[in-house]
Order: structure tokens, then C-alpha cells, then sequence
């Protein structure tokens, strides 16, 4: 059922058509139609290029075209070109050889043989972004927590900067976010023998590692795209990652966590009978989330 126009003007004040989509359970392009039915002109704050501000545009133009610009941005390479030009930003030459911005270990993940690298596997299979073209992998956080990303770039021996994100529409509630992003085909490449691949969230499954580094992984997991509270806590992943996890975890410490899907997403969950799974996962780690690892020592430990 359509909105009536009051309400999809309402709605349209603070999302975006596709955020509107996901509520009605209709495509954007249906979103779109409405507002035209309706005389609702386009939100000129829901366009990604109005947060592309001139020193974040420098930074990126360093070390991408405008297509890798727009794909990160979610805009058209001819529209990072017409925001260049207006901040006087000269264009890379295309028939040149990049040089090396930022330092970075390229081979990294060659080989998951360290805490370090288990870690920064799991952290970047639940939250990463590898670009279509196979040539750079970005991981943004909340703000709060770029302490791990400082972690994360120290490990891998990078000198590429913590950047801002620019959140679209500047929605209410909005969290401000850090960003990174690690330049290497071959990093790239070797990320995706783990399966750490563009469009992943449906794809990734659990990585071949040595089983003495299953914890640090895990953790890197839950990290990204897990929850820790004081009465439970929760993983996300693929239904193939979570299964093989899940096992993983029951081999280790004997407790097998229960399976729950939640809103279409498949889920593992742990009680306060499970605490010794928590306690595995955090044993000696020298790299974790802070503020999780907080909620573990005051309510689990």
C-alpha cells in the first residue's frame, strides 16, 4: 500500500527513496514514481556529491580516478570530474603508472600465520568494502571507534590517513564515522582466497586457517558485525560462516551457541551459560574493539 502524499513528504524530509523502498517492501524505482504522481521534487541533500567537500576530493584524487572516486561514493565518475573541475582539482593522467601513495605491507595476507592478521581477516570479512575493480579494500567505524583502525593500519605497516565519511542526507541520529582504505591488487587478491570479495554479504564462508587462530578471527568478526550486552551476546554472518563457526566454537570450548535468524538475518547466540566461549575469544588478545571488550570484562569475566 502507497503512502498518501502527506506522509511520503514526511518521509522524504528525512530518507532517502531507497530507505523509503526497504520500509514498503517496493523497489526504489516504485518510490521514485510516487513522488513524480505526486509533485515531490528530488531532496537535494540525499545526493552523495553534496558531502564530497574539496580536501576529501584531494586525498582520494591522489590515488583513484573518478570512476573508483564515484564507485566509493556511490556517484557517477562524470560527477566526481564536474566537482574536480569546480575545486580546481587537476586529473590524474589515466596512461600513467600510479605511484605508491602510502606505505603499505602488500603482503600482509599472503599467509594468516599471526594473531595480528587473523584478527584483521575477520574485521575486514564482516566489515569491509572491496571495490569492483579489485584494486583497493575501505573499512569504516563509528568515530568512537577508530582506535581499531589505527590498530589495523599499524599491523599492516600503512600510512594511508583516517578520513572522514560523509554521511548522506545528514539524517538525524546519524553517527559520525572513520574510514581507511588500503591501495593493492595483490592485498586484494589475497584477501579473496578467504573470500573477502566485492558484494560479499551473501557469499562469505569460513577461511581455511590454522585452528589455534579461530579465536582471533572470530573475534575480528564480532567486532564488525557482532554485538556484546550484558546478558547476551550475538554474531552475524552468512548462513555457510555462522554454520562452520559455529561448530568451530563448540570444538574449542564445548559450548554450542544457539541458531536464530532475526529479520532475515541469520544469527549465533549466547547466554550467560556461554561465557566461556567469550573468555576463549578475548584470552591474552593484545588487538580487539575497546568498547566491547569493556561490556566483556564488567559483565562476562
Amino acid at each position: 500500500m502507497r503512502p498518501t502524499k502527506a506522509k511520503l513528504l514526511q518521509l522524504y524530509k528525512r530518507r532517502t527513496d531507497s530507505k523509503i523502498a526497504e520500509l514498503y517492501g517496493v523497489s526504489t524505482r516504485s518510490v521514485c514514481g510516487w513522488r513524480m504522481e505526486y509533485g515531490i521534487a528530488t531532496n537535494p541533500d540525499h545526493r552523495h556529491s553534496n558531502n564530497l567537500d574539496e580536501q576529501t576530493l584531494r586525498e582520494l584524487s591522489v590515488v583513484h580516478t573518478d570512476a573508483e572516486i564515484g564507485d566509493m561514493l556511490g556517484i557517477s565518475g562524470r560527477s566526481v570530474g564536474n566537482w574536480r573541475e569546480r575545486f580546481g582539482i587537476l586529473q590524474r593522467h589515466s596512461g600513467r603508472r600510479r605511484p605508491t601513495a602510502h606505505a603499505l605491507d602488500v603482503d600482509f595476507f599472503s599467509q594468516i600465520d599471526t594473531e595480528q592478521k587473523a584478527y584483521a581477516l575477520g574485521l575486514l570479512s564482516a566489515d569491509g568494502y572491496v571495490c569492483k575493480s579489485g584494486k583497493w579494500i575501505a573499512i569504516s567505524l563509528q568515530a568512537r571507534d577508530q582506535h581499531i583502525l589505527a590498530d589495523l593500519r599499524r599491523a599492516m605497516g600503512s600510512s594511508a590517513p583516517l578520513r572522514d565519511k560523509r554521511s548522506v542526507g545528514g539524517f538525524p541520529g546519524s553517527t559520525p564515522q572513520k574510514v581507511i582504505t588500503f591501495c593493492s591488487r595483490k592485498l586484494v587478491s589475497d584477501l579473496a582466497r578467504f573470500g573477502v570479495v566485492p558484494r560479499k554479504s551473501h557469499s562469505l564462508s569460513y577461511p581455511d586457517i590454522d585452528q589455534s587462530l579461530d579465536r582471533h578471527f572470530i573475534r575480528g568478526i564480532i567486532d564488525g558485525d557482532g554485538y556484546i550486552g550484558p546478558r547476551q551476546f550475538v554474531i552475524l554472518g552468512t548462513d555457510s560462516i555462522l554454520k562452520k563457526m559455529r561448530n568451530c566454537i563448540f570444538r574449542h570450548t564445548g559450548q554450542l551457541l544457539s541458531e536464530s535468524r532475526l529479520r532475515g538475518y541469520q544469527r549465533l547466540v549466547g547466554s550467560r551459560r556461554d561465557m566461556a566461549v567469550l573468555k576463549w575469544i578475548y584470552e591474552d588478545a593484545t588487538i580487539f574493539l575497546r568498547r566491547k571488550h569493556l561490556t566483556f570484562l564488567k559483565c562476562w569475566s
